[in-house]
């Protein structure tokens, strides 16, 4: 089951790269889900410290484009 998390953050990461390329110095919802999903199969696989850093990453650029108080940012 490993393996199928390492394929699923070799693609998000791939997406990751094309978005950042497509919107450069942009933040992105989208971007942020990317990013949350990486984060996800992070911790699915335990890495919690490398989970932690795309998370925040995520939650930080829908703060920017939600604003504080949406519900996705709380």
């Amino acid at each position: 089951e490993m393996e199928r998390y390492e394929i699923a953050l070799n693609h998000y990461h791939n997406a990751l790269l094309m978005m950042k390329r497509l919107t450069p110095g942009k933040y992105d919802a989208y971007i942020a889900i990317c990013l949350r999903n990486i984060g996800k199969c992070y911790i699915s696989q335990g890495k919690y410290e490398e989970a932690l850093k795309y998370c925040s990453e995520a939650l930080d650029i829908q703060k920017r484009v939600f604003g504080e108080e949406h519900p996705q940012t709380k």
